[in-house]
């Protein structure tokens, strides 16, 4: 029973050895490369993706602003030219029936 519970014993100080070494690996190789991703990601893209918002942002203030409102007043000048075209040809039509003329008479 005695030798089992050393066998345990022993078998657990390889693994706490083989786990301290992990630790060491983790605290010497990969946390130091994780902060210099960190840092490179601060110092180049996150500049970067501001700028990005900061752009987009003045192009939807310059579509609201500028481009939306010009649009819908060609819209409105559109909508104004279409009804006077509408009414001219419908004046059109109205004078050429009074004259009778022949291939109007049927509208």
């Amino acid at each position: 029973m005695e030798e089992k519970i050393l066998t345990i014993l022993l078998d657990m100080q390889v693994d706490i050895k083989d786990l301290k070494k992990r630790v060491i690996n983790i605290e010497e190789n990969e946390i130091p490369s994780i902060r210099a991703s960190i840092k490179n990601i601060e110092k180049k893209e996150i500049p970067g993706i501001k700028k990005s918002i900061k752009n987009i942002a003045s192009s939807v203030y310059n579509i609201e602003n500028n481009e939306l409102p010009a649009i819908r007043q060609q819209r409105l000048i559109d909508s104004n030219n279409i009804a006077k075209i509408l009414n001219n040809q419908t004046n059109l039509i109205q004078t050429l029936k009074k004259r009778n003329f022949k291939y109007i008479s049927n509208l």
